[in-house]
């Protein structure tokens, strides 16, 4: 990570503002731990970023199928739809309307789409959405409705602090 993207953050002090609006903004989400992590370990690296953040020029490839959860704590669902704009026509984008980082094991709908694109490479119309699936009940009971996949991590759903 800290080779590859240039935070342009230039002090801890600066990091400790941003740390002070996040949590004026989001009291209940308040940060994300994996950017913070990504963030406080990059600062002050002793090398410059050699394959800095660019523009994306993508042109003649199959449909890329791009997907993000509406309310993700840790990667904004703005960064995705930004992505998918500089890919252009190639980009086919469905947005998961609930929360969480991941869509792939938070919707069936948005896992059965993604398998079926990575197996056929057919992806939904353009500007689709899966709804929210809300967490209730034992998280680990869950699982594809064509069976046998169950949230390696169940232990991270509707707890209020990550999905």
């Amino acid at each position: 990570m800290c080779p590859d993207y240039d935070f342009d953050v230039p002090s801890y002090a600066t990091l400790d503002r941003f740390e002070r609006e996040l949590a004026r903004r989001a009291p209940v989400t308040r940060f994300s731990t994996l950017a913070w992590t990504a963030q406080t370990g990059c600062q002050d690296w002793p090398t410059e970023v050699t394959n800095p953040q660019r523009g994306l020029d993508v042109d003649g490839t199959p449909p890329i199928l791009m997907t993000s959860s509406r309310y993700d704590p840790a990667t904004a669902h703005s960064w995705a739809v930004n992505a998918a704009r500089q890919i252009g026509r190639e980009a086919v984008f469905l947005t998961y309307d609930g929360v969480g980082h991941g869509d792939y094991w938070l919707s069936p709908c948005s896992r059965d789409a993604i398998d079926t694109y990575l197996v056929t490479l057919k992806t939904p119309r353009k500007g689709s959405h899966c709804p929210a699936v809300w967490p209730t009940g034992d998280s680990g009971q869950r699982q594809s409705p064509a069976g046998g996949l169950v949230n390696p991590l169940p232990e991270l759903l509707g707890t209020g602090t990550y999905g």
